[in-house]
């Protein structure tokens, strides 16, 4: 499994086998939260997957992540976890719970259709606004566009807490969706494992 696409607010950015990865700062915040919210592990090589262990959907998310400079490793050395809520397979959703430098923030990921609910606020290139039930709506249309590609979709959210134990499935602040491919698209490299690392298009989202 591959990530393919990254939708973040006015943007579609797709991931498509060389060169460089995601410069957008709200791509690189979904990649950096994403493989925080995460129990896999890429072992001593990005590059090479059959090193690495966990669920093919977290694994996915370290790749990603990896090839724009953000190793879960470094991640958690600056903003530690605290505590887990694991994956609920009612809900389809998980959370960690971090210290960051600014305090403590939760990193959440989930089904779309269960997460965009629970996010009052999303976030674009002049920061963070509102996101009312409109814009859930024209979020839950983007990610049936992806589905309809064949496309496994997954939403990625943060929240800041004044508490460490405080409650998280609240007031999330959505930072995008990441469009999955399954099975990873291979390079033009003969047994080479995956495509490493990506290129980027950019176009504008609806």
């Amino acid at each position: 499994m591959s990530v393919t696409r990254i939708l973040i607010a006015g943007a579609d950015i797709e991931l498509d086998g060389e060169g460089e990865p995601p410069a957008q700062e709200a791509a690189r915040r979904l990649l950096g939260r994403g493989a925080l919210c995460s129990n896999a592990s890429l072992g001593e090589r990005a590059d090479d997957r059959s090193q690495a262990s966990g669920d093919p959907t977290e694994i996915a998310l370290l790749v990603a992540a990896a090839a724009a400079g953000l190793q879960r490793e470094q991640l958690l050395q600056e903003a530690p976890e605290l505590r887990e809520d694991p994956f609920d397979a009612d809900h389809k959703r998980m959370a960690t719970v971090h210290n960051g430098p600014d305090g403590p923030f939760a990193a959440v990921k989930g089904a779309p259709e269960t997460l965009l609910p629970l996010c009052s606020s999303e976030l674009s290139g002049d920061g963070e606004s509102v996101l009312d039930d409109g814009g859930r709506d024209r979020w839950l249309k983007r990610a049936e566009e992806l589905a309809a590609e064949g496309l496994r979709t997954l939403a990625i959210a943060e929240r800041r807490l004044d508490d460490a134990q405080a409650p998280v499935y609240a007031g999330l602040t959505l930072l995008g969706i990441v469009g999955m491919e399954d099975p990873p698209r291979r390079s033009s490299t003969p047994n080479a494992p995956w495509s490493w690392p990506p290129t980027i298009s950019t176009r504008s989202s609806r």
